[in-house]
């Protein structure tokens, strides 16, 4: 795919900015909508039905010059598999109950959001390696973040309840106009990545990175907390930190601080966390970690895979997502497209790591990511996520490569 047409470059950075905005409506549309208890208020799988009509039309505007790519190729002949063996899946299932039809439909929504990520792969490829266009994206999605995160501010100044991240509000946190925890803890991540890097290896002012960091503490999910704790060992490791005398110091001051203070430290995460501390003494520490995910994996193996799987199953999936699921990344993916599917996302993430030339900081950032969702969930099943992961790690893969190319000719 050398010397793509302008047109198609242009029509593909439309789409992109058009993508952003549609989701940013659906977002807002569906927020005012819960606020004020409407009837309607699907109003993001409008907004995801709307770019997936316009994925598709641009694939057929432009079929030739993306299928005279082999990985596309690839691309388009790994969606159609993963179809394939849904349907087939849903035919073998033991279930007398339900018919093979209305196990399609009720699962429709979930394949939907299993195959937007290679999808926003295979529309975006070729412009993810035009460091120009993916500029002036980066800033336009920048603007957008910092009008997210100035909602979270006012969220938490003025106690908003439709900012809030739990609505019940039994675990603190606010996430602004963001529609779910799982997007707005997500982007942050994906946000901190960015300006850790700009910020350690481009050697830039921290005070983006810092500002991202504190915010992120205020939304309140342990998706957010567990990258923190992942990012600073990695940090600790990657720049040698055990080394320096600042580092002992600083955890010699914080060790002081939680043994001095640790009776109000306590008060307070109970406070403040108070549905997740009923959860840990109930159930224990993974429990409280995977908020019930994990009992709803025993209950997806005793409910589903047991009594209704032959063993074709076990290599092509069978789920029924519409009434349990496990919320376990790497188990949804076994569960709705068996062994084949966990193969197919491996191959994937190697396709995507292949082609913008991840180097091991952008590797390892992007296994962390995976760790986490594999733990709670949301990266791969999601319409939001892939297309904001493909614009960061592709700008950040740009400027690490043109730093390596520009050492080298020196």
């Amino acid at each position: 795919m050398n010397k793509l047409p302008t047109s198609f470059l242009n029509s593909l950075y439309r789409l992109f900015i058009f993508t952003l905005v549609i989701f940013v409506l659906g977002e807002i549309g569906r927020k005012v909508a819960m606020h004020n208890h409407l009837e309607f208020v699907r109003y993001t799988a409008i907004a995801k039905t709307i770019v997936i009509v316009a994925y598709l039309a641009q694939l057929m505007r432009f079929s030739k010059l993306y299928f005279s790519s082999k990985l596309n190729k690839k691309l388009l002949l790994s969606i159609v598999f993963l179809v394939l063996i849904f349907l087939l899946s849903m035919l073998v299932i033991k279930d007398k109950e339900t018919s093979v039809l209305h196990r399609i439909k009720e699962n429709l929504v979930y394949l939907s959001r299993f195959l937007y990520f290679p999808l926003t792969f295979l529309v975006f490829l070729p412009l993810l390696k035009n460091r120009e266009r993916l500029s002036k994206l980066f800033t336009f999605f920048e603007i957008v973040f910092f009008f997210f995160a100035f909602t979270i501010i006012l969220g938490i100044i003025f106690d908003l309840h439709v900012f809030r991240t739990y609505i019940k509000f039994t675990r603190y946190g606010y996430m602004g106009v963001y529609n779910s925890n799982n997007q707005a803890s997500f982007y942050f991540i994906f946000m901190i990545v960015y300006y850790y890097y700009q910020t350690f290896y481009n050697k830039t002012k921290p005070y983006k990175l810092i500002f991202t960091i504190v915010l992120s503490v205020f939304i309140g999910t342990k998706k957010i907390y567990l990258f923190l704790v992942l990012l600073l060992i990695f940090d600790t490791i990657n720049f040698k930190r055990y080394k320096q005398k600042i580092f002992w110091t600083s955890v010699f001051v914080v060790s002081g601080i939680v043994f001095l203070f640790q009776e109000k430290i306590t008060l307070l995460i109970t406070d403040k966390f108070d549905a997740l501390t009923k959860v840990y003494e109930d159930f224990g520490f993974f429990t409280a970690l995977a908020s019930y995910r994990d009992l709803g994996t025993i209950r997806t193996v005793n409910e589903v895979i047991l009594p209704k799987w032959i063993p074709l199953n076990y290599l092509i999936g069978g789920s029924e997502f519409y009434s349990v699921r496990p919320e376990m990344e790497f188990l949804d993916i076994v569960y709705f497209f068996g062994i084949a599917g966990l193969l197919f996302y491996i191959w994937f993430v190697k396709q995507i790591i292949t082609y913008l030339q991840f180097n091991r900081f952008l590797i390892t950032m992007t296994a962390l990511i995976i760790l986490i969702s594999g733990l709670a969930g949301g990266f791969f099943i999601s319409a939001n996520q892939p297309i904001i992961y493909l614009l960061i790690f592709s700008c950040l893969s740009l400027q690490i490569n043109s730093t390596m190319a520009n050492s080298i000719a020196k």
